[in-house]
């Protein structure tokens, strides 16, 4: 055997990041925040979007376009988000429908930490076929009587009775809004109530008020 050092690998370039960038599972994209122009209206630029992300939104390469170019409507939301990212350099989390009925995705927004601190990269995965999963093994298993709630039921309940909103209690929960409102319907039913004070009064008895 030679005792010869092993010769050095070369680092990998440009080419072999793009590579593993694009065989990643999850939808994973970079942007930069963007100065206000006159007009005063937040912005961000994607400065490079995966195969995932682009299959996920159902796009073509949004490499070089904003966000408020791509989403018009949901623009000043992802500013705002955004925003607190790179303000905070605390990362979020939160659900988005791309369009109603559409794909639920579950988002996770970061800063980068080299660079100007102006840069986040965010990671989008699909939410929809796990979602519907768990409500429906939840519906398959029926109540032992008809009030009894199922720990997920119990746990949105918990959170109406504190005053949480169902988009509140979708982002703790890690759920969709819809989602969130299915175990809440469900527990109504389930407990012959109509409004949402009957759930806090029926919270209360059960001292749910206070969440463990």
């Amino acid at each position: 055997m030679s005792d010869a050092p092993p010769v050095p690998l070369p680092p990998p370039g440009e080419a072999e990041y793009r590579c593993l960038f694009d065989l990643i599972d999850e939808g994973v994209c970079f942007l930069e925040w963007l100065p206000r122009p006159a007009e005063g209206l937040r912005d961000y630029r994607y400065l490079a979007v995966n195969r995932a992300m682009r299959e996920l939104l159902g796009v073509g390469d949004l490499t070089g376009r904003t966000v408020r170019e791509c989403l018009p409507h949901e623009a000043d939301v992802w500013a705002a988000r955004c925003d607190r990212v790179l303000e905070t350099g605390e990362p979020v989390r939160f659900e988005w429908e791309t369009a109603p009925g559409g794909t639920m995705l579950s988002v996770f927004v970061s800063r980068v930490p080299e660079g100007n601190g102006r840069r986040l990269v965010a990671v989008v995965r699909s939410v929809t076929a796990q979602e519907r999963a768990a409500v429906e093994t939840d519906v398959s298993k029926p109540p032992t009587t008809t009030t009894e709630l199922s720990e997920r039921e119990v746990e949105v309940v918990r959170f109406i009775a504190r005053g949480y909103s169902n988009k509140e209690i979708a982002a703790r929960l890690n759920l969709s809004v819809k989602t969130v409102e299915t175990y809440k319907a469900r527990s109504m039913e389930k407990l012959g109530i109509r409004t949402r004070v009957g759930l806090v009064q029926y919270a209360a008895e059960r001292g749910w008020l206070t969440l463990p």
